[in-house]
């Protein structure tokens, strides 16, 4: 079986950092995103063989396009794409249940949770789908938080 082409947002720490790495462990391609700030720490990923752009997902949709454009020029195509990014959350850590999440979430953080987690997802899906369904395969993948789904 050929190895599949993974473009995964938000790769500088946690789960995306992680699934990048264990989708270039089994031998598959991985395009590794994040934003400017957190570039350094997405750059470390070359070392194990991925490939590395400058993500926001929060971006203007033109903006998504173009790097969905040279995401794809760097091995042809993209397999699957992982909608990871998330913002830091806007309630203290002790937080548990969604119901201390909702009640402890501070109003000025909640957009930003918003933008990131679900408007970004939905543009970066966006940027993509155009070269997904030019391809008829494909796989968008939406990580998020149990608070966010539930």
């Amino acid at each position: 079986m050929p190895s599949l082409v993974w473009l995964i947002t938000g790769t500088s720490s946690g789960i995306g950092r992680e699934l990048a790495l264990a989708a270039l462990k089994r031998g598959d391609k991985v395009i590794a995103t994040g934003r400017k700030r957190s570039l350094a720490q997405v750059e470390e990923l070359k070392a194990h063989g991925a490939d590395v752009l400058e993500l926001d997902v929060t971006a203007p949709l033109d903006q998504l396009k173009q790097v969905a454009q040279k995401a794809v020029a760097i091995h042809g195509r993209v397999d699957i794409v992982v909608n990871n990014a998330a913002r830091k959350r806007p309630w203290s850590n002790s937080s548990t249940s969604y119901l201390r999440c909702i009640a402890s979430c501070r109003a000025h953080g909640a957009p930003s949770v918003f933008s990131v987690g679900l408007f970004g997802g939905l543009n970066v899906a966006r940027a993509f789908l155009p070269y997904l369904r030019k391809q008829r395969s494909g796989m968008i993948i939406w990580n998020g938080s149990l608070c966010g789904w539930v």
